[in-house]
């Protein structure tokens, strides 16, 4: 199977409560150390790295390699066969509240490491396959009207 396009992060919420700007991150420390992790954890030093990350759109993506050591090769197949396909950013960020809307955003966010991950706190960090079949494809949408009651005055 070729690589699958995984996208890394976008402006959506994530579950800490802020929002990552896309133009904010800095992927300079990353490309010059880029190791793949699982689940921000010390303990495995690197399941491989992520190459060809470049900005489509809304999303910063890339594509996942895995090293060849047995550890690797097993979450491979977890990625591959789509049971786990999601990923998470890692690094230090600076964090600015707006007062109007009340949302934090991380302005600057260095990335020192992308780790795979059972459940992403960007909800939008998935592959964009599975089964070879375009994901965000097999989604649909169905618009309703909504009708408001006003009440009279």
């Amino acid at each position: 199977m070729g690589k699958l396009k995984q996208i890394l992060s976008n402006e959506t919420p994530n579950d800490h409560g802020f929002v990552v700007l896309s133009d904010g991150i800095d992927w300079s420390r990353y490309v010059n150390n880029p190791i793949l992790r699982y689940n921000h954890e010390d303990k495995i030093a690197s399941l491989g790295n992520v190459k060809n990350i470049r900005k489509e759109g809304a999303n910063w993506v890339g594509e996942l390699y895995f090293a060849k050591t047995d550890t690797a090769k097993e979450m491979e197949t977890l990625y591959d066969e789509g049971a786990l396909r999601a990923v998470s950013i890692g690094g230090s960020c600076t964090i600015v509240k707006d007062e109007v809307s009340n949302m934090e955003f991380a302005t600057s966010f260095e990335v020192y490491e992308i780790s795979l991950v059972p459940l992403p706190a960007n909800p939008d960090a998935v592959s964009d396959y599975k089964d070879d079949v375009p994901i965000f494809d097999r989604v649909e949408f169905h618009a309703k009207e909504i009708t408001t009651l006003s009440s009279a005055t």
